[in-house]
């Protein structure tokens, strides 16, 4: 029996959020991949928790599991008769895996650090005032050309890995790959939408408060929520505003200091879920200000509780929200500004924008189940039902 080692470790948290979207990709493969189960051999971290829920259905019925120390533990395991292919949600850090010519399937959710290498204001996402000046000099000193070229360098060792084949969230990713890395075959990639887990409760109109701006993932540089958090800090200033901001996943990243405003503004670390699910029904409206996006669960979230979306014009986030938000360049504070006041002030297009983002999320219901079997069949190369 040709079976699926699958990679667990990336269900399990990081060092920078209990939860991110790769992780969330993850588990939803696994769980649709448990139709297989005979089929399915399944390996975590040793030195960090697994999610009591994986641990259970992997029990309940009777998958493999497996500890691992080490990419050694890895390579052993991909040495048994039984075992053919290899599945990876984040597959970055398998680039010198020993794979004993086995098949290798990874999700590759973008290239990130070749597509946006670095930003002037990442310093300020530092948590010491030692790792800030060294970053911001290092800024000054290192060329962006030679970051790229450097992330593009460490890309290469995956893609062009034998044998590797690659599964993606959105069509800009394949096409930016294939432009970055001309030799490989474009058949190799195929694109598959990312699953979402769709919220089944329904929460009254009345009860919203709608009083603030949300925005989410704050520790991250890469979401760029210090320009988003400036430009609303000057609308305050300016007396152009009357709602509040709420700030998630700040981590220990101070931004109050950066703003006049403080009292206006509402930083948190982490949420769990259904506290994360109540700040985005009750929103204003959501700023999405990221700097580079491989697919993107956050505005799909915001869309599905009727929170109007504000969202960067870049790389697949209009793919993914499609007429169902007001774009702006992600790197110009005052056309956010305008691109804000505009949604404050027109209350046609904010009406517009919200019955577009139920559209888009009913069409995403419609495909969901479709596209995780998709995932899974190519997986397991069932060719004939991925047909």
């Amino acid at each position: 029996m040709n079976k699926v080692l699958f990679d667990l470790t990336s269900t399990q948290s990081s060092s920078e959020s209990p939860v991110h979207g790769g992780g969330e990709y993850a588990k939803f493969v696994f769980y649709a991949a448990l139709k297989f189960s005979k089929r399915l051999v399944c390996f975590y971290d040793a030195k960090r928790e697994l999610d009591k829920s994986i641990f259970h259905k992997c029990t309940s019925a009777n998958v493999e599991l497996i500890a691992i120390e080490s990419h050694k533990d890895i390579s052993e395991l991909l040495e048994r008769d039984d075992i053919q292919t290899l599945y990876s949600a984040l597959p970055y850090e398998y680039d010198s895996l020993e794979l004993h010519g086995k098949r290798f399937v990874g999700t590759v959710h973008g290239i990130r650090s070749v597509e946006c290498p670095t930003d002037k204001f990442e310093y300020i996402y530092k948590l010491s005032k030692k790792s800030q000046l060294r970053s911001f000099v290092g800024n000054l000193v290192k060329s962006r050309s030679s970051r790229k070229e450097n992330a593009k360098k460490s890309f290469a060792k995956l893609l062009y890995k034998s044998n590797f084949e690659i599964i993606t969230d959105s069509i800009h990713s394949k096409y930016s790959m294939l432009a970055h890395y001309p030799e490989l075959n474009s058949e190799n990639i195929v694109v598959f939408r990312c699953p979402y887990n769709f919220d089944k409760t329904s929460i009254k109109e009345s009860l919203k408060s709608r009083d603030y701006f949300l925005l989410v993932s704050a520790n991250r540089w890469i979401k760029n929520n210090y320009r988003s958090i400036i430009a609303l800090d000057q609308l305050f200033s300016e007396q152009k505003l009357e709602q509040n901001v709420v700030v998630l996943g700040c981590g220990e990243v101070d931004f109050s200091k950066h703003v006049v405003n403080r009292d206006k503004f509402i930083f948190e670390g982490y949420v769990e879920e259904t506290k994360l699910n109540d700040y985005f029904s009750n929103a204003y409206a959501f700023i999405y200000s990221t700097l580079n996006e491989g697919y993107g669960y956050p505005p799909i979230k915001a869309m599905e509780y009727g929170t109007p979306v504000l969202a960067s014009s870049n790389t697949s986030v209009h793919e993914v929200c499609k007429d169902a938000a007001i774009y702006f360049n992600p790197l110009s504070i005052s056309e956010l500004k305008t691109r804000i006041l505009t949604l404050v002030n027109e209350q046609s297009l904010r009406e517009k924008i919200i019955e577009n983002g139920f559209q888009v999320v009913e069409d995403l219901k419609g495909s969901n189940q479709m596209q995780l079997d998709d995932i899974v069949h190519y997986i397991f190369e069932i060719r004939d039902e991925y047909a």
